[in-house]
């Protein structure tokens, strides 16, 4: 049976938001002969236009693999994914997705304007116009105005996924694929990103896929948390979040938080 989105946050009812992504009986196979593994094994899910959904699960057991077939980075052995109706081939053309990776993945030698350019300038498909975002505005979003002229070089950690960010944002997707894109930063500062995030995605009405380690940070930042079970992978169970939609770092030390996190670890352990 498919999993099913609820409403978005944003406010727009459950009867007329679309399907974003469309996950159908996927699964992934490694290798062949004695040397073949099975990643994912007949996985399916429905993702909403506007929601905030959550991969979670050991490590290991296949969530960035499961993004990077919904990205056509990987092609699935079985079943099918699409994006908005259509092949995630022809999405990745439309620029439709964009993605954002654990690591910023910046050209050292580019200014932080000229890397936020980039995708205007590679790959082709790229949209204009009012389709497009002026690469200034994506620096606004994600509030680096005035580092501009900064080499990645000079910039911490936290600043240079801003700007991985406001290059995944400049084209106007309408989906976001993360990747654990703050696993490898200190907690105060992904805590920080977490809120931001949250605030470019109510902003935006973008679509995000999300991708952690992190029980809090996924608890957090979603209407729904995906549980994948150990491989081969499969959808284990599907948490609903109940907290407020308005969620500031108060909410990181909150009881309410604290209970949707153990339901949380709950789910995981029995996955």
């Amino acid at each position: 049976m498919r999993a099913t989105a609820v409403a978005p946050a944003t406010g727009q009812g459950q009867e007329t938001a679309g399907v974003a992504i469309g996950i159908d009986n996927v699964a992934v196979t490694f290798g062949g002969g004695a040397g073949k593994i099975r990643a994912i094994d007949n996985a399916t899910l429905d993702v909403r236009e506007g929601e905030f959904l959550t991969l979670i699960g050991h490590s290991g057991c296949g969530k960035s693999t499961l993004l990077r077939v919904v990205a056509d980075i990987i092609d699935p052995t079985e079943g099918s994914v699409s994006i908005l109706g259509g092949s995630p081939a022809a999405a990745r053309k439309a620029r439709l997705f964009s993605m954002v990776f654990q690591q910023s993945v910046l050209l050292p030698w580019a200014t932080v304007l000229d890397n936020v350019r980039l995708p205007f300038r590679v790959g082709g498909g790229v949209r204009g116009g009012a389709d497009a975002m002026d690469p200034m505005e994506a620096l606004r979003l994600v509030q680096l105005e005035g580092f501009e002229k900064a080499l990645p070089s000079e910039l911490s950690g936290g600043m240079r996924q801003r700007v991985s960010i406001a290059r995944a944002l400049v084209t106007r997707p309408r989906i976001l694929l993360m990747d654990e894109p703050f696993g490898a930063l200190d907690e105060l500062v992904r805590d920080a990103l977490n809120v931001e995030l949250l605030r470019i995605w109510k902003q935006s009405g973008m679509t995000i896929v999300f991708v952690t380690h992190s029980l809090h940070e996924a608890v957090f930042l979603s209407q729904r948390v995906v549980v994948m079970s150990r491989r081969p992978s499969r959808i284990a169970d599907i948490l609903e979040v109940e907290l407020p939609e308005e969620r500031g770092l108060e909410l990181k030390d909150a009881p309410e938080l604290g209970r949707q996190v153990a339901r949380l670890r709950a789910m995981l352990d029995a996955g």
